[in-house]
């Protein structure tokens, strides 16, 4: 799994965690609901702007995720 891919799937499960809908989460962040939403799927990649305020909105450790991706890369090696 990709860097962005763990990210995608930290929004979901720490969005679902506070209970909030995608609408409550894109509110939060100061982004739009379409652009959150596509976020969320896959189909838009955030700037690395938005990308940090997301994470810090909804409490995603990016460390953690450079560590998945730097893990994955001495797996290859």
């Amino acid at each position: 799994m990709g860097i962005l891919e763990a990210f995608i799937r930290q929004m979901r499960e720490h969005r679902e965690a506070r209970h909030w809908t995608q609408e409550r989460a894109a509110f939060e962040c100061a982004v739009s609901v379409e652009h959150y939403k596509k976020v969320e799927r896959g189909v838009s990649t955030p700037s690395l702007t938005i990308a940090v305020r997301m994470a810090r909105v909804l409490d995603i450790d990016l460390n953690a995720l450079k560590k998945l991706k730097d893990d994955k890369s001495e797996e290859t090696r």
